[in-house]
């Protein structure tokens, strides 16, 4: 088996039951993503607010009140839904074919100087939870694209609420670095054992393995 890319998404699930992280990375018995209202919803927004950015396209009528959000945006240069892969050095590879941590950037603003970055999320479903891991992500990629980059603040866009999340501190791209690593040392070790041992949780409601005895759909 081939240890899989790793991302926010696998890395998160990992932390929370890594017999569902194995089935849906490793083994890929089971689909990472499913399609629900939500879900379409949500990737509906995250277009509307590239093609903002990226080409002053107007959002749809139905969207039209997350201008807000954009219009401070215009005085910056942006490439938004910035995708960036970088191997177990720390280089860029071309997409995610090759990479070893793999990202996408909803919104990076970065100085003129590229000394300093915004990483700016757009969360569009009904519940708030702050993730820094996810912006520490994106901040070690950012790092890595612009290495003269010394401050990244984080901060997640709770569009249904109409407010914008934490400041993350990501600059310590270093402490990111030694997290993802390390996860990523235990999942090739898992892989060599055949040992994902099931976490019993409340995300368990949720959960797509359906053969397992913690289920509770």
């Amino acid at each position: 088996m081939t240890l899989p890319v790793a991302s926010f998404s696998f890395l998160n699930k990992w932390e929370n039951c890594r017999h569902q992280a194995g089935r849906m990375y490793v083994f890929r018995d089971l689909p990472r993503t499913s399609s629900t209202k939500e879900m379409q919803y949500g990737d509906e927004v995250h277009d509307a607010f590239a093609r903002r950015i990226r080409d002053k396209i107007p959002f749809p009528e139905k969207l039209k009140h997350f201008e807000k959000w954009t219009t401070p945006l215009d005085h910056y240069k942006i490439e938004p839904e910035m995708k960036i892969g970088i191997t177990q050095a720390g280089e860029l590879v071309d997409g995610y074919d090759g990479a070893w941590l793999y990202t996408k950037i909803d919104c990076p603003v970065i100085s003129d100087d590229e000394t300093t970055a915004i990483s700016l999320d757009w969360k569009s479903g009904g519940s708030i939870r702050e993730e820094p891991l996810e912006l520490n992500i994106h901040a070690l990629c950012l790092k890595a694209k612009y290495p003269k980059l010394q401050k990244i603040i984080g901060h997640y866009v709770w569009l249904k609420f109409d407010r914008m999340g934490l400041p993350h501190d990501c600059s310590d791209v270093a402490r990111t670095w030694h997290i993802v690593n390390t996860h990523m040392k235990n999942v090739a070790e898992a892989m060599n054992t055949n040992n994902f041992p099931k976490s019993k949780g409340p995300l368990c409601k949720w959960c797509p393995v359906s053969d397992c005895e913690h289920n509770r759909k």
